[in-house]
């Protein structure tokens, strides 16, 4: 799942709880690692749209700030452009304990929010 897509689920959830219980009702993101890189894209995207939600606060951990940046040290050059050419690449996937594939359409999309 790209970040685009968790950002359209995320604002969705957080639009139709906020029609649950009223315009006065605060909103607090909540996100560790991507999750916390994905809270601040919706934070500030809300911001700039005022989308009629009242953010009140963001709780980050560890947020996964910079993680495109960091691809390069972590799997070096040569492994950057063989996943781009394959368009995919193992990652441990924490929740799963294993090596999962990742689309390289989840970097491409990633870069795209600054």
């Amino acid at each position: 799942m790209t970040v685009s897509h968790q950002l359209v689920l995320v604002e969705e959830l957080a639009c139709r709880e906020s029609s649950k219980h009223g315009e006065k009702e605060e909103l607090i993101l909540v996100g560790s690692s991507l999750g916390g890189l994905v809270a601040t894209i919706l934070a500030r995207r809300l911001q700039k749209n005022d989308a009629g939600l009242n953010l009140s606060g963001l709780c980050l951990l560890a947020p996964g700030f910079g993680i495109t940046n960091r691809w390069k040290s972590l799997i070096g050059e040569e492994g950057l452009d063989l996943w781009k050419l394959e368009n995919k690449r193992l990652f441990m996937h924490h929740a799963t304990g294993k090596e999962e594939a990742l689309s390289y359409r989840f970097a491409e999309d990633l870069d795209s929010h600054p």
